[in-house]
């Protein structure tokens, strides 16, 4: 999948979000709820633009190759390995042959760092010398506005980074 296509995906995904499900955002619901809603319509516009069967799109899914769970190294410790499940992908079940997009997000409330899932998505997108595991063809990670701000557009940050 190429940058303008998930592009404009995940943007038409998310204004149904604002349009239609604007209660969870002006209510500050939790991350998820308004990840699952996004997800859903994601998956929407995914078959009306692509139409892959072959193709879902997955909320904190951690499976790989053979119901194996999903795992990065840790960063100090060679021999361990974290498990991961991000917040949204768009992929085939079972094999790595079409992990077409990957989604971290967050709220803008949030008082994480963001360091993290912006270095797992690297990661899953080969952006710089990682692993070449999972080879997501595109990584997104998406700041969201909520409360007095929801109406606010989302923040975007791709990877690979151009």
């Amino acid at each position: 999948m190429d940058r303008t296509t998930a592009n404009d995906l995940v943007d038409r995904a998310f204004a149904k979000v604002r349009s239609d499900e604007s209660f969870l955002l002006q209510n500050n619901v939790h991350e998820r709820s308004i990840v699952h809603k996004f997800a859903a319509y994601l998956q929407q516009e995914f078959d009306n633009e692509v139409g892959d069967e072959e193709v879902v799109v997955d909320c904190e899914y951690n499976r790989e190759n053979h119901g194996d769970t999903k795992t990065l190294p840790k960063p100090q410790e060679d021999n361990e390995e974290d498990q991961i499940y991000p917040d949204v992908i768009v992929h085939k079940r079972g094999n790595h042959s079409k992990n077409l997009l990957v989604i971290e997000a967050k709220k803008e409330t949030n008082k994480d760092n963001f360091k993290s899932d912006k270095k797992r998505l690297r990661i899953l997108t080969n952006d710089g010398d990682h692993n070449k595991r999972y080879n997501y063809d595109q990584g997104v990670f998406l700041l969201i506005y909520v409360n007095d701000n929801w109406e606010k557009e989302i923040e975007t940050e791709y990877y690979p980074k151009d």
